[in-house]
This record gives structure tokens, sequence and C-alpha cells, in this order.
């Protein structure tokens, strides 16, 4: 409780846990919940009832994150120029009207395309990239937490509904309908929450500018993304955290599918893909508090290890382990993809940490589309998916190897809450 202590000890405390609160709620409504956690659920129906291959439909996963990383970086500068109120506002009803156009998908797979472009633009204008720039801006002590909680309770409330609630729908409805009231929702309720976040903003962030301002320019303007680009530091977190984002999500695309290869029943999928969501609750929580409490972040790979065990008692453990191995899946997925933002901001600074992070971002939703097509194009070609899971396995150990290379990290928390100070750099390698 400590941590959350320090949160509420900062200037504007209210303010500053309400926008976190919100954006974390923001987050439970957004493209990883609603589209790709249930993606599994859909797959089959829509599949079925278009006659596609089981790599046809996963694709839609690809265009988005390929859209989403061509955008990610220009929806990131924009917010680093403008700030977060339009862009997210925008954003958010551009994702809820995706959505429902899913329930008018036809047999043409350029319209899927068009659909999932405007999805993938859409998780950039409305999601991580916006989101976690905001609670950085305002977060300086325990920063870790701050953006653990709006990376994991909110994803993972509102992937575990979703695809509750995505089940009892298609169980009482076909699945056109089904998306119809997905994307209804998002529409009914997440536009609202989204004004409500931009009522809380005051103006371009105002109060962050002030805090960066008093550090002098250096550390305000931070990396610009062509020197995090040159560095060392952006592909080592570029390289892990594609691997698992990649080796993870093309499990849990097929999983359902998977489980009947085995013999196992759809509702013990579900409840175990429910048990993945609930379970990344608390990934960046716990990331979150230890990057907020060590100084050698190589430390922080101990998360890099759980989705290497739990891809060994999911592929080579007995049926009843199926539950603790998407555990251990979901808390290690989360853990990542939470620590992925601090590190952007300790590594690169606040002044241009939105594209950057729209940078890496974007190639991990890519690499998230990119596996469920790949293994399901192994699928068709092996007619099972047992001879290309154990590469999954492979992916993640070699994203322990990746992350035991991180260097000590170049932008610091100061003594003040309100302030982070550069760490002293060799003169002439500033910026390499």
């Amino acid at each position: 409780m400590s941590k959350l202590h320090d949160v509420a000890a900062q200037p504007s405390s209210a303010k500053t846990l309400a926008l976190v609160a919100v954006s974390g709620l923001c987050m439970a409504f957004g493209v990883a919940a609603f589209f790709i956690g249930t993606f599994p659920l859909f797959l089959r129906p829509v599949s079925q009832e278009l006659g596609w291959g089981a790599a046809t439909f996963p694709q839609a996963l690809v265009v988005c994150g390929l859209s989403g990383a061509l955008a990610g970086p220009a929806i990131g500068a924009l917010i680093d120029k403008v700030g977060v109120r339009t862009v997210l506002v925008w954003g958010m009803a551009c994702w809820g009207a995706a959505l429902f156009s899913m329930s008018f998908l036809t047999h043409s797979i350029v319209q899927l395309y068009l659909i999932s472009m405007v999805l993938g633009v859409a998780s950039s204008a409305c999601g991580p990239v916006a989101l976690t720039k905001l609670v950085s801006e305002h977060v300086q002590r325990a920063r870790g937490v701050a953006l653990g909680f709006v990376m994991s309770i909110g994803p993972a409330i509102g992937t575990a509904a979703a695809v509750t609630a995505a089940h009892w729908l298609l169980g009482v409805m076909e699945w056109r309908k089904a998306y119809g009231v997905l994307g209804g929702t998002i529409v009914l309720l997440v536009a609202p929450l989204a004004v409500s976040l931009a009522v809380l903003l005051p103006g371009r962030s105002k109060a962050a500018g002030a805090a960066t301002a008093a550090l002098g320019p250096s550390v305000e303007g931070g990396y610009t993304s062509g020197q995090a680009l040159r560095s060392r530091e952006f592909w080592i977190v570029v390289g892990f955290a594609v691997l698992v984002c990649g080796a993870i999500n093309s499990f849990v695309g097929h999983f359902v599918a998977w489980c009947a290869e085995r013999g196992l029943g759809e509702g013990v999928a579900t409840m175990a893909l429910s048990a993945f969501s609930l379970a990344g609750a608390t990934g960046p929580l716990l990331a979150g508090a230890l990057a907020d409490r060590v100084a050698d972040p190589r430390l922080l790979s101990v998360f890099l290890l759980l989705p290497v065990a739990g891809f060994c008692l999911a592929l080579f453990g007995p049926p009843d382990m199926i539950i603790p191995a998407l555990v251990l899946l979901g808390v290690g997925f989360s853990a990542i993809t939470g620590l992925t933002p601090f590190l952007t901001t300790r590594y690169f600074g606040l002044g241009h940490s939105g594209q950057i992070f729209g940078l890496i971002l974007g190639l991990c939703t890519l690499a998230m589309g990119l596996g469920p097509v790949v293994l399901g194009v192994a699928r068709d070609a092996f007619g099972s998916y047992r001879p290309a899971l154990p590469s999954l396995v492979v992916a993640t150990a070699a994203a322990v190897l990746i992350g035991l290379a991180l260097p000590r990290y170049r932008f610091a928390q100061s003594a003040r809450p309100d302030a982070l100070r550069p760490r002293p750099t060799p003169a002439g390698n500033a910026h390499k």
C-alpha cells in the first residue's frame, strides 16, 4: 500500500488518482480487451460462416497490428505536441464504431482489412500510447505501480468481462449480433468515459510541463525518436517485448481451437482464458512495484521466466495444468507489457516518450498480429498445432537472455516526487 500512498502524496493527489483510475477504465474497454481478448471465441464461428481457413480471420490481427505500428509514432508525436484530450476522445469514438462494423463482415478480405486498419489506428489513439503518456506526466513517485494499474487492472478485468460476455452472447445469438452488442457498448459507455477524463485534464498538461521545464531543456526533451532508434536500450526492450507478446498472443489466439484438438471442452478453454486475464492483473503491479524499488533493471528479467514456465506446463504437462499454465502466461505477458512504458521513460525521458513508446507498442502489436497468422499457417500445413508449438518455448527463452542485457537507467527518479534527473553520461556518448 505504501506505493499507492506515494501516488496519493503527490500534488493534486485526488486529481492524480482520478486520472489513474479513469485511465484504467479506458483500458478496460479498449482494443486489447474487447477485440483481441474476445478474438479466440469469434475465430471459429466467423471462419465457418465465411468459409475461411484457420489463417484468414487472424489476418485482422496482423492488419490491426501493422496499422497500429505505422500510426503509433505519428499518434505519439501528435500527443506529445497537442496533449491527450482530443486524440483520446476521437480515438475512442473510432474504436467503438470499428468494432460495431465487424457485425457487417462479408466474404470480402478488403473489407476485413479496412476495418482492421481503423482498429489499429484507434488502438494507438485511445490505448496505451495515450494513457501511459498521461500517467507518466502526472506521476513520478511510484510511477511503476501507477502504470501497472493502468496497464493491468483495467485490461485484465475488462478482458475477463469481455470474454465472459462474448461467450454468453455467442450462446444466445449469432456472432454478428454479438459484435454489434460489444461495439455498441463501447460507443455508449467509453465515449462519455473519455469525455470525463478530458474534463480532468488541465489543458495541455500544464502541470507536467511546468515540472519538466524546471529541470532544463535536456531533461524536458529527453531522447528524440531518432536518438532512441540508434540506442542499444531501445532494441533490447523491443527484442524481449516483441518475442513475449508475439509468442503468447499466437498461443492465446488459437487457444480454443488448440483445446478442441486436445479434446478439452470450450468451457474449460473459456475458464482458462478468463484465468489468463484475471491473473494478468497482478503482473504489472508486481513488476511496477519491483521496478520502483530496484536500481538494476536486469532483476526485472525474473518476469520473463514466467512465460517459459507457462508454455512448458501447457505443452508438456497434463490437461489439469492448463489453467495454472495460463495463469503464468497471463502474469508474464502483462508484466512485460506493463514494464515497457516505464522503461521508455527511464531510458529516454518524458519529452518524446509518446512517440518512442508508440514505436515500441506498434512493433509489439505487429508481433501480436503476426503470431496467430504464422501459427495458423503452420496448423494448416501440418494438420496439427503440435509441431509448431515448441518454438514458443524457444522464443520466450530467448527473451530472457535479451532481458539480462538491460543496462542501467539513463533517467533515474529524483528525490523530488515531481522530477526526473538524468544519469551522468560520458562526454561524447550522450544520446548514443
